[in-house]
This record gives C-alpha cells, structure tokens and sequence, in this order.
C-alpha cells in the first residue's frame, strides 16, 4: 500500500485550529468538527483500519469539543485517536485499544497537530507501530 504524503482534511483542520481560538466561537468550532472529523476518516483508511467509527462531541461553549476515531486492525488490534484544541496547544492523543468499546487502552501518547501535517508519512508510521503493541 502506498504511503499518503499528505491528509487534505488534516491540513485544512490545521489551518482552523491555527488561525483562531475555537472556545467560545460557534462558526470556527464547527469548522473543526467537519474537517478533524474528515481528517480522522482519512487517517483511518491511511493506516489500513478494517473497522473505525469517528464521532465528535463538541462539549461546551468554552472548549473546541474533541474528534474522536475508534478502529481496529483485527481482533485485540486496534487504536483510539482523538484531536483537540487546548491548553497543551493543538494536540492529538492516541493509543491502543482492544476493542471498539475500550474506553481506557494503553499508554495515552501525544503528537502536535502542526508537527503531524508537516510530515504525515512519520505520523502515520507512528500511529501503524501501534498495531504491533496492542
């Protein structure tokens, strides 16, 4: 399978998180919603996911709400990966997971929005070792 170079929706998702301060903005809040959600759809066909769901809960008026994915290799294989903006910056979380309802999984890891758009083929190497740590 061919490596992405790029992730169209996570660089326009980038742009949105880095242009403006999504708490307490409604219009820019759901600008993030559709693009990290985009972005997560494409990460997960990126890394060779057989199962995934995305989902976004936009939380409260204070905060960006987070995007979420939710996606298994095969059976005991799969990875949790979720995007926020916040204190931290712009930061995603991942880890492994067992199951699509595994709500705890491994060792939470964290990688920088900015960093990940910028060389997508290292993200995405980072996110696939994950399958033979599960």
């Amino acid at each position: 399978m061919p490596v992405a170079t790029q992730n169209k929706s996570l660089v326009k998702m980038e742009k949105v998180m880095t242009n403006q301060d999504l708490s307490y903005n409604e219009m820019g809040k759901n600008e993030f919603k559709r693009t990290s959600t985009a972005a997560l759809r494409q990460i997960a066909k990126d890394i060779g996911l057989n199962v995934s769901k995305v989902s976004f809960n936009p939380g409260g008026i204070a905060v960006s709400g987070d995007a979420s994915l939710y996606g298994m290799w095969e059976e005991n294989k799969g990875i949790y990966v979720t995007i926020s903006q916040g204190f931290g910056g712009n930061r995603i979380m991942y880890r492994t997971i067992k199951h699509m309802k595994d709500y705890t999984g491994g060792t939470n890891q964290w990688a920088n929005v900015e960093e990940s758009c910028a060389d997508y083929e290292a993200f995405l190497d980072r996110l696939s070792r994950l399958k033979h740590h599960s």
